[in-house]
């Protein structure tokens, strides 16, 4: 098995922005369902409960897709529910149909969504969100703050 960390380009949240702004504003073939991109400790994340993958993922760590160069790939299943898991030291996409394990209810802008966004972002995350009817808006969530791109 490879060495993800010595094989992944560089650029993670980069990559990740430009990706979440391209949906954003054309969707996939104009076509925005809306969609967040999770970029934090990946395994922790998943093996401490915190995130899970609800029925089947198009994505595994160990097909080595990273955010940087395939993105084509993670953009082709944003209109999908839930959320992608990225590694945000590497940009391997661990999962995609991530959910939140207890998310707070929602706090009226945004709902669910905005409530898992902020759930992961108190747990060291940095989350991408696009919404339905973005206008080429991407919320971007860190620990304690929220920006827009």
């Amino acid at each position: 098995m490879k060495d993800s960390r010595a094989t992944a380009p560089c650029g993670v949240l980069e990559a990740a922005e430009s990706l979440s702004k391209q949906y954003a504003k054309h969707g996939i073939e104009g076509v925005r369902r809306g969609h967040s991109l999770i970029l934090g400790d990946a395994s922790l994340m998943l093996q401490a409960g915190i995130g899970y993958v609800r029925a089947h993922s198009a994505f595994r760590p160990e097909d080595e897709v990273f955010i940087q160069s395939h993105s084509g790939d993670v953009l082709g299943h944003m209109n999908q529910d839930g959320m992608t898991l990225i590694d945000k030291e590497t940009g391997l996409v661990h999962a995609n149909n991530v959910f939140a394990a207890c998310p707070p209810q929602g706090s009226g802008l945004g709902g669910s969504r905005r409530a898992a966004a902020e759930y992961f972002a108190e747990r060291g995350c940095v989350v991408l969100m696009i919404s339905a009817d973005s206008g080429g808006e991407v919320l971007k969530f860190e620990p304690g703050k929220m920006s827009c791109i």
